[in-house]
């Protein structure tokens, strides 16, 4: 069965239609492992904020930094990990001086860098981060309310 020639014309043009449909999806769109690594370092973020948080709350009730992450575990605020996601090693801890002490994690994506103007995840916040190891700077003194003026 021979198709008119207006049908073979249209039968192309739906084509190339759905072609460039699915190919800028795939070029708008991340790709499935590079979803995956953004998921992976919301994950760790996640993780370094509740390790902050029981941090935060172990020098409240201490007053001093836990020396170890496993000084944690008895914490109010209950860590619910300290190892990452994927290689399970653990977030890095250090205690500096005073009440200031050191979250490490290493990452798998640049939390500045999005595609089409949209908001990456945690960018441009106090947890943003590049990729590899980033270190986090932080206080575990609470800060003191604005007093009035």
């Amino acid at each position: 069965m021979r198709f008119p020639w207006g049908v073979k014309l249209l039968l192309g043009i739906v084509t190339a239609v759905v072609l460039a449909a699915v190919g800028l999806g795939i070029y708008i769109g991340d790709s499935p492992s590079e979803s995956r690594a953004v998921r992976l370092d919301q994950q760790r973020v996640r993780d370094l904020q509740g390790i902050d948080r029981a941090v935060k709350d172990y020098w409240e009730e201490n007053e001093e930094l836990p020396q170890t992450l496993d000084a944690l575990k008895d914490a109010p605020a209950r860590v619910r990990t300290v190892s990452d996601p994927v290689t399970g090693e653990r977030y890095e801890y250090r205690a500096l001086e005073g009440s200031n002490y050191e979250l490490c994690a290493v990452f798998e994506t640049d939390s500045s860098k999005g595609r089409f103007g949209s908001e990456p995840a945690f960018a441009g916040g106090r947890w943003a981060h590049g990729e590899g190891r980033v270190c986090f700077g932080e206080d575990a003194k609470p800060e003191e309310p604005p007093g009035p003026r």
